[in-house]
């Protein structure tokens, strides 16, 4: 069970429901009121992984978009805890320079994560013919009672400068449409929809304390990583 759990999180790495500054942040009016000044963001290492890993289980599986279950049961925790744990070390605490995990912090409490790692880019489906190589951002996670505080879009910018450093001119991402709110923030942050699949699947933790796969519509959106915006363009 476990193996096959690992499989699928292998997959939903790419999917997930996420620089310490950029240029000409737009922000929501939480972020604006209540901005959280003190995120401190670092890359993922080794000595962190127990530790992000279990806050990718609280803040991501747990009540997860799309009729997840609001409490794991010890089981569902155990297995997806072992299979994140061994999927960050994989992807993350590794010699490939093109891949990180960045870990954002307030005083010594995580607060957010998001990825990137250059992947074979589908065409026009997760199944598709490849198109290209290049940056895929994914696995933003902005802890609950931190949300709303313009956190997403300065780990969001992390990447990207990230992504630039390692001279990328563009940075792909999936979402799953039924979350509308993520789907509106990385539009907000300038990513534009490039194809979108409609029989997809995710894993999904039932209320049964079953680990189960549902069906699911992927969005692949691509930002161009070569136009900054200042602050005069965002009213142009």
């Amino acid at each position: 069970m476990i193996d096959r759990t690992c499989r699928l999180i292998t997959f939903l790495w790419l999917i997930a429901s996420s620089h310490a500054w950029f240029t000409a942040p737009i922000h929501g009016i939480g972020a604006l009121l209540f901005p959280l000044r003190n995120l401190e963001i670092v890359a993922l290492t080794r000595q962190q992984l127990d530790d992000i890993s279990q806050f990718f289980v609280d803040e991501f599986w747990t009540n997860k978009v799309g009729g997840g279950t609001r409490e794991l049961t010890q089981r569902q925790r155990k297995q997806l805890l072992q299979s994140q744990t061994a999927e960050f070390n994989s992807r993350y605490c590794n010699r490939n320079p093109n891949s990180a995990l960045l870990v954002g912090y307030s005083g010594d409490t995580i607060v957010a994560c998001v990825g990137v790692e250059v992947e074979k880019i589908p065409e026009d489906s997760l199944r598709g013919k490849i198109a290209c190589r290049a940056p895929l951002m994914s696995n933003l996670v902005v802890r609950r009672s931190f949300r709303k505080r313009g956190i997403a879009e300065q780990m969001v910018a992390a990447i990207e400068d990230f992504t630039r450093d390692n001279d990328f001119e563009e940075c792909y991402l999936y979402v799953e449409e039924r979350n509308p709110a993520a789907v509106r923030l990385y539009q907000k942050l300038g990513y534009k929809p490039r194809w979108r699949d409609a029989e997809a699947k995710t894993l999904l933790p039932g209320s049964d304390g079953t680990l189960r796969q549902s069906d699911t519509v992927i969005i692949c959106m691509k930002k161009d990583l070569t136009q900054r915006k200042t602050f005069f363009s965002i009213f142009s």
